[in-house]
């Protein structure tokens, strides 16, 4: 098994509670809340920890909620290392309205980042890294960090043999099309896509055809792009490929992008190939849209789902 270390720059405390109808102007009386730590990376080591697996997460963390978060974590068994930094981590909220079902996500923008912060951090980073293992860089990036962090992280990998994923979004993502440093894995979801093709994606043929075009164009060496209910695609240079897995029940769709990281991440640390990690990380995504808020996959749902994980070579 390999090593695997994730990365949260701009982490958050998700608070996740419900009304029973969502209305401008009036006090919304929320029911009881519940309390988790997330964040890309973090809600990616969660996930790993989920399924069985184990993972160091490397956090920025700063002020109180920053304590807060920490001690979620721990609590979980997720093996953290604290970047602290001057500010306070932010919060995001989300909220289901009881009469619709319809869920509504508040996200916070979190703290500014210095130079020399940015700096420190990739320092930190570097003192921890694993020897031949994968790291994954997930979730949003604080003000201040650009898409040259990308490729600072990509350099200071490969010099200790790591294998870099990459799940972010934005100007980041965009740059990093623009100005292409050839990662080893780039996920993205579809209307990520879409904003950088240009056009509509409506089958996965054509979401294979384009993450293929990003690996000809020295983009990265792998790409996946997410699509929801309709599954994922993943393409190299060699292959193209797409899975599926229709989850029976739909209780929230957050996390299930972390859980599908976490569970390819997992897969291919394990030794498994790109296409048997793609079905386990499908199977693990449905599994996160069974479970509440800020609950993720279950191992035993990924295992009942696994069979259903159904993959085509394009």
């Amino acid at each position: 098994m390999r090593d695997i270390l994730t990365i949260t720059l701009n982490p958050a405390l998700d608070i996740a509670t419900e009304t029973p109808v969502m209305a401008a102007g009036a006090k919304l009386r929320c029911h009881e809340s519940q309390e988790s730590a997330g964040g890309g990376g973090v809600n990616i080591s969660r996930a790993i920890r989920f399924l069985g697996g184990h993972s160091k997460a490397f956090v920025a963390l700063g002020g109180f909620i920053g304590q807060r978060l920490q001690a979620d974590l721990l609590a979980e068994k997720v093996e953290v290392e604290c970047f602290e930094f001057d500010g306070e981590t932010r919060q995001n909220f989300s909220v289901i309205e009881i009469n619709t079902q319809h869920q509504y996500r508040f996200v916070l923008p979190g703290p500014k980042w210095s130079d020399e912060v940015v700096k420190q951090s990739l320092a930190a980073i570097n003192k921890g890294l694993p020897t031949a293992g994968i790291v994954v860089l997930s979730g949003s990036f604080p003000t201040g960090v650009s898409a040259d962090y990308v490729a600072d992280l990509q350099a200071i990998c490969r010099a200790k043999q790591n294998q870099l994923l990459v799940d972010t979004s934005g100007e980041v993502l965009t740059d990093l099309v623009r100005k292409p440093v050839n990662l080893d894995i780039l996920r993205m979801d579809k209307a990520e896509s879409e904003v950088l093709a240009g056009r509509a994606l409506n089958t996965h043929i054509e979401a294979a055809q384009f993450a293929q075009h990003l690996v000809q164009s020295g983009v990265a060496k792998t790409v996946i792009m997410a699509r929801g209910k309709a599954g994922s695609c993943l393409a190299n240079k060699d292959t193209q490929l797409h899975c599926s897995c229709e989850a029976p029940k739909v209780v929230s769709a957050i996390g299930a992008g972390d859980s599908f990281v976490g569970g390819f991440t997992l897969s291919l640390a394990s030794g498994s190939s790109d296409a048997e990690a793609l079905r386990y990380a499908t199977a693990s995504a449905s599994a996160a849209v069974m479970t509440a808020a800020t609950d993720l996959c279950h191992q035993d749902a990924v295992n009942h789902l696994l069979p259903n994980s159904a993959l085509t070579i394009l």
